[in-house]
């Protein structure tokens, strides 16, 4: 897989906003966790900020991605990308 900067800043919202371990970034990202590990050294991304930890999970209704809020958000039926694209439609 190509190292690239768009990966790069993947890697860094999922690292940082999202709070998830490098494992979580590999398997939302459908890549080696060795990829994250690498890209994460190559831009000098910090490690996870935990204070932003999501780790409760609900599926998408649109698109069935599995999709992360904080422990004290409440499950939602969308993911934001289609939230923001349901918003559009309206």
């Amino acid at each position: 897989m190509k190292i690239d900067k768009s990966f790069a800043e993947k890697v860094y919202y999922l690292s940082q906003y999202e709070g998830l371990t490098d494992n979580e970034i590999a398997k939302k990202l459908d890549c080696s966790k060795s990829t994250v590990t690498r890209t994460k050294k190559k831009f000098n991304i910090p490690i996870r900020n935990l204070s932003n930890r999501k780790d409760k999970t609900f599926v998408c209704v649109y698109c069935r991605d599995i999709c992360y809020v904080r422990r004290n958000e409440e499950v939602r039926l969308m993911c934001d990308s289609c939230r923001e694209q349901q918003y559009k439609n309206d």
